[in-house]
């Protein structure tokens, strides 16, 4: 069946993870946003040939390429207006001046929000983009390329976005403990940070091999979407990598249900992680290699163009509730570059999201 464009997010978030776990430095895990690689695969979708465009939107559970911008600028909005001030999402293409996009693809921009800012050298604007980055992050990310990352890029298309969420039942910061027993993910164990919270009622979902939690954030408005942080705990014995790939197919997930627990321990953390995701995109058969002379632009000069995706995506996670953000640069450049009283205790290292009750994942991650 073919999947939507929701669940492809919810997809590729966990595939993602299955990908990247082992490629991270951080011994406290990954964090990614799939919304925000979605977004930018997006406006490459909106500058590819006709056969990648239909590869791209496919991969996308965009059936008809020719919806593409409808598609997005319908759940951009969509968006916008389910999170509220929660979510900021921002969009911009930076561009060579030896490069004059087509009156089309601006169109296609204009319907993602995007602006276009053009310059002699994107490798002298390293110091410009990342401001931008960082205002449309909250100042969560200051930094999402460099100048010799830049040497050689013809067109720079970034998406950035932000999230920000209290809890509904805030953790007592006077429950804390601060040097709580934790097990990694390669069983070495060490000590986290553990919030509490005491008898009180939880969604709760009991799988076959993991145990998960959803603790809602405040809504400011009612009309908005239900948001939620969900983390999955995994079954002692059960490695991590079962959970992901239990959590990459929708179908014979555990139903969450209302559930009064004596008491949850969750971890506090901050996580940030920085990639470089293009091969992990290219081996879940994303095409993104495109020759923009022939789709969205005259170049003067020009050859076909070689695709780069850095992400970047931050956060933390405490009492009071969660903060993160995310980046993606798609860089084109020449091609030479149920029981009462149970308790439930995230001790020991988990898979997590932030996703709202219209099943839109905003951020998926591992910790631990």
């Amino acid at each position: 069946m073919a999947e939507n464009l929701t669940e492809s997010i919810r997809r590729l978030g966990w595939d993602m993870l299955v990908g990247l776990q082992g490629t991270n430095k951080s011994s406290d895990g990954t964090i990614l946003s799939s919304l925000s690689i979605t977004i930018a695969i997006a406006m490459l979708a909106g500058a590819a040939g006709p056969e990648q465009k239909a590869k791209l939107c496919a991969k996308m559970g965009i059936s008809d390429p020719a919806n593409l911008a409808d598609q997005f600028a319908t759940a951009l909005q969509t968006l916008q207006t389910n999170a509220g001030h929660s979510l900021e999402i921002a969009n911009k293409v930076f561009v060579n001046d030896t490069i004059v996009i087509r009156d089309s693809y601006v169109k296609f921009l204009d319907s993602l929000t995007a602006g276009i800012s053009s310059y002699p050298d994107l490798s002298k604007e390293a110091h410009t983009i990342n401001a931008w980055v960082s205002e449309h992050t909250r100042g969560m990310i200051s930094q999402i390329v460099t100048s010799s990352l830049l040497k050689d890029a013809q067109t720079l298309l970034i998406n950035a976005l932000a999230f920000k969420g209290r809890w509904q039942k805030a953790f007592d910061p006077k429950a804390t403990i601060k040097d709580y027993p934790f097990l990694s993910s390669q069983d070495t164990p060490r000590t986290v940070e553990m919030m509490f919270l005491r008898q009180f009622k939880v969604l709760l979902a009991d799988h076959d091999n993991y145990t998960a939690i959803r603790l809602p954030y405040k809504q400011p408005d009612a009309s908005q979407s239900q948001i939620y942080f969900e983390a999955y705990l995994p079954h002692p014995n059960t490695p991590l990598n079962d959970i992901l790939l239990t959590l990459s197919h929708s179908e014979g997930l555990a139903a969450f249900q209302q559930t009064r627990l004596a008491s949850l321990g969750l971890p506090k953390f901050s996580i940030e992680t920085s990639q470089d995701v293009t091969f992990a995109l290219k081996q879940l058969g994303y095409p993104l290699d495109t020759n923009w002379q022939e789709t969205i632009a005259d170049i003067r000069g020009g050859s076909r163009l070689a695709n780069l995706v850095i992400h970047k995506a931050v956060i933390e996670v405490d009492e009071e509730g969660t903060v993160a953000a995310a980046a993606t640069a798609l860089v084109a450049s020449r091609a030479r570059v149920k029981v009462e009283s149970r308790s439930v205790m995230f001790d020991r290292a988990f898979a997590y999201a932030v996703v709202d009750d219209e099943e839109m994942t905003y951020f998926t991650g591992v910790y631990g």
